[in-house]
């Protein structure tokens, strides 16, 4: 329909489950890197072929649902553990890297069954609405991501340690994953502009990808080790860590 009624067209909705075939949170250690998108990578490459050029620069796409569930027969259990987190966690910070996507939402909390929360990435809400593991995947987004998401450049670092930062007049905040499952990796964050002010630092951390009590602890920093960097940070095996700093 796109070539047919693109003006008549505001955005396209799409659900992305991205983690269809996995069988396990292994698949996202392995190469080729998992394309994260999903769905919503498809519905963007349909913008750019399909309508009239018009409609090309207009167009933008919703994802109304996401969360990393494998559908697949025999696929990745959908327990609420650290694992499902860190790869929802990733999804949402892919996501927000195409500006073409104007929304993404978790589904979450649609059934309320008591004593499930648990056991089911589709609950982000435990049973007194304390955040389960994939409540606080979004969680970490919501709290601490500022207007201006900022390059981040890795020079050397572990294959599975991703960076990502973002900035605004007030301060800035980098969250630093390690996705690997039996290494700790150790960082040092070269900062650039970004001031070393009032700085203060948390981590969920974990009994590896299959704990469904992961923690959400404050991490105490080591001295900076110049005007502009960090380090070195020891990342634990499938952790988030979130530093952030005033201007």
């Amino acid at each position: 329909f796109l070539p047919l009624a693109a003006a008549e067209i505001d955005f396209l909705t799409v659900s992305v489950y991205n983690c269809r075939g996995w069988k396990s949170y292994s698949r996202f250690l392995r190469s080729p890197e998992p394309d994260l998108l999903g769905d919503a990578g498809a519905a963007l490459r349909a913008i750019d072929e399909l309508p009239p050029g018009m409609d090309r620069d207009r167009l933008r796409v919703v994802v109304v649902e996401t969360n990393s569930r494998d559908y697949s027969k025999d696929g990745w259990a959908h327990t609420n553990n650290l694992g499902h987190a860190i790869v929802t966690f990733e999804t949402f910070g892919r996501m927000l890297r195409e500006p073409r996507i104007s929304a993404a939402l978790l589904w979450n909390t649609r059934w309320v069954d008591e004593g499930e929360a648990r056991n089911d990435i589709f609950y982000a809400l435990d049973d007194d609405n304390s955040l389960t593991a994939s409540g606080l995947a979004v969680a970490l987004w919501g709290r601490y991501l500022r207007s201006r998401l900022l390059a981040v450049e890795s020079l050397g670092a572990a294959r599975n340690v991703r960076g990502h930062a973002s900035a605004d007049g007030a301060g800035w905040t980098v969250w630093l994953v390690n996705r690997e499952v039996d290494s700790a990796r150790n960082v040092c964050l070269q900062l650039g502009n970004l001031p070393i002010h009032s700085l203060s630092a948390w981590r969920l951390y974990g009994d590896g990808p299959d704990d469904v009590r992961p923690r959400w602890e404050a991490v105490e920093l080591p001295p900076p080790q110049a005007e502009d960097r960090l380090g070195p940070l020891e990342l634990p095996p499938v952790s988030i860590t979130v530093i952030t700093g005033k201007n």
